[in-house]
């Protein structure tokens, strides 16, 4: 291993634990603050998982109430575990008392930056339903209340995402088609790497034609495959002259316009294994909040069309390795990648995170709603039971799915990505 890919390594790593623990902060930072709001005890916000954490860096301690309580004189008494001390007033009304409960939140950081996790008080179901008369406890409230706390986590990532797309478009501006013809990223062993092409190199002629812009390289090498053309391009202050045979990529793409956009009409074309080099375009406040806002619907419509069409749910979707080879990815091109990489991946979690499917939050939310339309009343501990199980045996298919996937791509050679690096 050289010290090129040495470096690389110190730079992946971290940024990946970082983005990482961003979007898990953000999604579990979205439950604790609802909690909060409705008065129910939040025992610790982790990022990260471990038996134990390495690092408190906040104790906060506050005060949680209910009017659930016999009426008698003040008293002071103490949870069997020690953990909490509970208060209780005199109320006016002689039928009902307040219970304050005191309450601390540590804030952690676990060994393993996995992911994270907010434990509220009280959320274990019991038997005897006792879950229920916990002062501060999660199901010690009304059933839209803990609705609203379980769609928090998702809002949050959405909200996340959104605002690392608005910082983006304010600072770079929107990403936009490749301007010059220019590349970013040249795949070894393809046809412009075999030219002497370079990362950064710029496109002056190609088969005779001057060159102005990537669509004028496309238009000219992709019916040309297996053809050995002239070409002259930057590199540095010199100039190069070459010579270089376009590929026949293996199935049908789309054929892409002058702004390098899909036509529809799909065709067998002659590839350079290249990226072009990414450009951005400056974008007014307005345009940056409408664009930002609008990119969950975007989110949306693709995994609608991925679903409608359930041959492409391979060349989709990834697991933990694809991720972390995106990530690195990024790494290479710049701050920019990373924060896009980002954005899109705290909404498309926050997205996730609202299929109905226990032990997601959308599952939870579902029971709760149901709870709602009992009026209030808690479904059977075996109820639970089975929704939880059923959850869970479709959460764990969906996992070792999306780890075949990964194990498939990268030690079988991952077509899709092959293709992809063709079709640029």
């Amino acid at each position: 291993m050289d010290f090129g890919t040495l470096l690389h390594f110190a730079q992946f790593i971290p940024v990946f634990i970082i983005m990482l623990c961003v979007l898990v902060a953000a999604h579990e930072y979205g439950h604790y603050l609802a909690a909060r709001m409705f008065g129910m005890g939040v025992e610790e916000f982790a990022i990260g998982f471990g038996k134990r954490p390495i690092w408190t860096w906040l104790r906060k301690s506050y005060d949680v109430q209910t009017v659930d309580g016999p009426a008698g004189p003040s008293t002071l008494a103490y949870a069997t575990d020690g953990s909490s001390a509970l208060k209780v007033e005199e109320s006016p009304a002689p039928s009902q008392v307040k219970l304050t409960v005191k309450e601390t939140t540590d804030f952690t950081v676990r060994p393993w930056p996995l992911g994270g996790f907010v434990r509220i008080k009280g959320m274990v179901p019991e038997e005897d339903g006792s879950e229920t008369k916990i002062p501060g406890g999660f199901y010690s409230k009304a059933p839209w209340k803990r609705f609203i706390v379980l769609l928090a986590g998702p809002v949050f990532s959405v909200l996340a995402g959104q605002i690392i797309l608005f910082g983006i478009f304010m600072i770079w501006g929107q990403p936009s088609a490749p301007r010059h013809a220019r590349f970013e990223e040249v795949f070894a062993g393809g046809p412009a790497a075999n030219a002497g092409i370079k990362p950064g190199d710029l496109i002056l002629s190609i088969n005779g034609q001057l060159v102005s812009k990537p669509f004028d390289v496309v238009k000219e090498i992709r019916d040309n495959a297996g053809k050995a053309l002239p070409i002259e391009y930057k590199q540095g202050d010199k100039v190069v002259k070459s010579t270089i045979t376009p590929i026949l990529e293996d199935e049908p793409s789309e054929v892409q316009d002058e702004k390098l956009e899909a036509t529809g009409v799909k065709r067998r074309q002659g590839k350079l294994a290249g990226r072009w080099e990414s450009s951005y375009e400056p974008i007014s406040i307005g345009d940056a909040a409408k664009t930002s806002a609008l990119a969950p619907v975007a989110v949306v419509v693709s995994l609608v069309d991925m679903f409608s069409k359930p041959e492409t749910i391979k060349d989709s979707v990834g697991g933990p390795a694809a991720i972390a080879v995106a990530t690195s990815d990024a790494v290479k091109k710049g701050l920019d990648r990373i924060l896009i990489m980002c954005a899109m991946l705290s909404i498309s979690v926050g997205i996730f995170n609202l299929l109905p499917i226990p032990p997601l939050d959308g599952g939870q939310m579902l029971v709760a709603f149901v709870e709602m339309l009992r009026g209030g009343r808690r479904l059977s501990l075996q109820v639970q039971g089975a929704i939880v199980a059923a959850g869970m045996a479709m959460v764990l298919m969906i996992f070792v799915s999306v780890i075949l996937l990964d194990v498939t791509r990268f030690t079988q050679g991952d077509r899709r990505i092959e293709q992809i690096k063709k079709s640029k």
